[in-house]
C-alpha cells in the first residue's frame, strides 16, 4: 500500500509533494481525535486512489467534448 503512494509522490513536483504530505498529516490529525470506528481517512484516500487509477488509465484519450458532439 505504501509503495504506490510513495512512488506517486516521488514523481510529483515539489509543491504538489508538499501539499500531498500536508493532506496526509491532516488526515492523521483528524483520525487521532475520532473514535476507532470512524478512523481511517488516510487509508480511505489510498483505496480511492487505487480505484481511480484503472479508471484513469481506461479513459485515457477520452474526450468529453467529442462524446457530446457525437450525441448531437
Amino acid at each position: 500500500m505504501v509503495s504506490i503512494t510513495q512512488n506517486s509522490s516521488q514523481r510529483l513536483r515539489p509543491e504538489e509533494n508538499r501539499v500531498y504530505k500536508a493532506a496526509r498529516q491532516s488526515m492523521r490529525d483528524l483520525d487521532r481525535d475520532l473514535p476507532d470506528i470512524l478512523k481511517g481517512a488516510a487509508d480511505a484516500r489510498v483505496q480511492a486512489l487505487r480505484a481511480w487509477i484503472p479508471f484513469r488509465d481506461a479513459t485515457k484519450g477520452f474526450s468529453f467534448a467529442a462524446a457530446v458532439s457525437n450525441l448531437l
